[in-house]
């Protein structure tokens, strides 16, 4: 069964029929949603989906639709942000979490302040971009404030192929050592 995290209920019907492990697989699964324009429409507004804690890119398709060439610069990711001082928490998380990438969202546990050992934010990671394990700034008295920074998933590039979700070692397109 596969779950994606906080959609709404749409007047869907059986979201997906007839997928195989072969079809998952693939470097470019296509599952057919049977639904209406107006559903498919809310779920891709929606915006980010992970599966796994893994970046779930959803595109509507079109003849137009290369399977083959991916141009994706940045997924998204959620983030913990350990240690961080309460008095960051009300106005600060945004700030702090674009030190790493782009703010999303937080989760509802940090929303509404029942966890407060880390707050946990989606932030858009641009591919290329260093991925510290802590961030530095100066609060509003001039003093270091360090976070501890944990990913729930670090996004691996290939550098041969430039294809996510491998190194180099695991490329398909890799030039073959003759043995």
């Amino acid at each position: 069964m596969v779950s994606i995290a906080r959609i709404p209920p749409l007047p869907l019907e059986p979201l997906v029929e007839d997928v195989t492990e072969e079809d998952l697989n693939s470097a470019s699964p296509i599952i057919e949603l049977s639904t209406t324009k107006a559903a498919m429409n809310a779920v891709l507004k929606q915006g980010h989906f992970l599966f796994d804690n893994k970046p779930l890119i959803i595109k509507p398709w079109s003849p137009e639709l290369d399977l083959v060439k991916h141009e994706v610069q940045s997924v998204p990711v959620w983030v913990k942000l350990h240690r961080l001082p309460l008095k960051f928490w009300e106005k600060g998380i945004p700030r702090i979490s674009d030190l790493l990438g782009e703010f999303i969202k937080c989760d509802q546990a940090t929303d509404e302040k029942t966890r407060i050992g880390y707050a946990r934010v989606m932030i858009e990671l641009v591919f290329g971009n260093p991925l510290p394990d802590k961030v530095k700034f100066l609060d509003e008295h001039g003093e270091m404030v360090e976070i501890e920074v944990k990913y729930e998933w670090r996004p691996v590039v290939c550098t041969v192929c430039k294809g996510i979700g491998h190194a180099a070692a695991k490329c398909r397109r890799a030039k073959k050592k003759p043995a």
